[in-house]
């Protein structure tokens, strides 16, 4: 990329707090951690870093890029909270604040009925022992699991001490397997308990892998990879079928997902996550690239990109550490 054309992330820093950073697309969505919902920020951040080839494949509208906040953590918004989120273009938030918060969701859409809100549910992680973690709406999706619902790794001893814990960083997490009944109860369960109340306009996946992590962490149990792919393909088709071809449906790989990954078909787009971290190992170039793979995807649906700025670094370390502004590089 021509010098000229880098994106500086110490000037976006500068200009937006040290939670967020943009880029460019048809339909590009950016990320504000909690942390920085005091921070007063624009809505909007003019950009002119797109290569000659980007511009040639994707051209900023008129009030691009845009901003978002991606908050999964709270089970109930805080009135406090209301009329922070309802200055973002874009939200997503824990799919329990369809039970715990209709009165501030409503609010939210009153004050701004351009904001997108995107209910946050996990394909990836879940605490299944007693007492279980979560919420109401959470005890209702797992009310009639049974241990098929989960991934096992291969061996003798029983099912459920076999249980896949995926990450150790979420220890006594466990992983749905989307080829189980996990699946179509999640679709159902959305469609009636979540996105019945109008409340939302899309559904955020998290956990929503394609890259060879999954691979790895799938070598030992009894789906393979190619199955496992297979079932969250079936998730985001069964998720389109169902709430229609508007609502916006966004995953989480982590990273990105690959040029033939069957995910975009019934996806909008994905979630780049760690933006400014050190986590995942991307730097805003590779970002940009995956950026500019998204909105060249065929639509529909529409192309959505979200860029997250979580500038978390090092997950190895015993207690979780951030990354400062003079620690990032230009």
């Amino acid at each position: 990329m021509p010098e000229s054309s880098k994106v500086n992330r110490r000037r976006f820093l500068k200009q937006v707090g040290a939670g967020a950073v943009a880029a460019g697309g048809v339909a590009a969505a950016y990320h504000l951690y909690g942390t920085e919902l005091g921070r007063k920020t624009e809505a909007t951040i003019p950009i002119s870093t797109q290569t000659e080839t980007a511009r040639s494949t994707t051209k900023l509208k008129e009030g691009y890029p845009l901003l978002g906040i991606y908050d999964h953590w709270n089970l109930e918004i805080q009135p406090r909270e209301v009329q922070q989120y309802a200055r973002w273009n874009m939200l997503a938030l824990n799919f329990e604040n369809a039970h715990y918060s209709t009165g501030p969701l409503k609010e939210i859409k009153n004050l701004n009925p351009n904001t997108t809100i995107l209910a946050w549910i996990s394909l990836g992680f879940y605490w299944i022992s007693i007492p279980r973690q979560g919420g109401y709406l959470e005890a209702r999706l797992l009310a009639d699991s049974s241990e098929d619902w989960w991934i096992h790794k291969q061996g003798t001893g029983s099912p459920s001490s076999r249980r896949l814990q995926i990450a150790p960083w979420y220890p006594g997490f466990v992983t749905p397997n989307p080829k189980s009944g996990f699946a179509e109860r999640v679709v159902k369960f959305l469609q009636e308990e979540v996105m019945s109340t109008d409340l939302y306009d899309g559904v955020f996946y998290d956990c929503v892998w394609d890259d060879g992590w999954i691979s790895q962490q799938l070598a030992d149990t009894e789906i393979s990879a190619s199955e496992y792919r297979e079932g969250i393909t079936s998730i985001l088709r069964e998720t389109r079928e169902k709430l229609g071809p508007n609502i916006v449906i966004m995953g989480n790989p982590g990273v990105e997902w690959s040029d033939t990954c069957s995910y975009w078909e019934y996806a909008n787009g994905h979630y780049q996550e760690n933006a400014l971290g050190d986590v995942f190992g991307s730097d805003w170039n590779r970002m940009w690239e995956i950026c500019q793979r998204n909105m060249r995807m065929k639509s529909p649906p529409r192309r959505v990109h979200w860029i997250g700025v979580d500038t978390q670094c090092r997950r190895d370390r015993k207690s979780f550490e951030h990354v400062t502004r003079k620690d990032l590089t230009d």
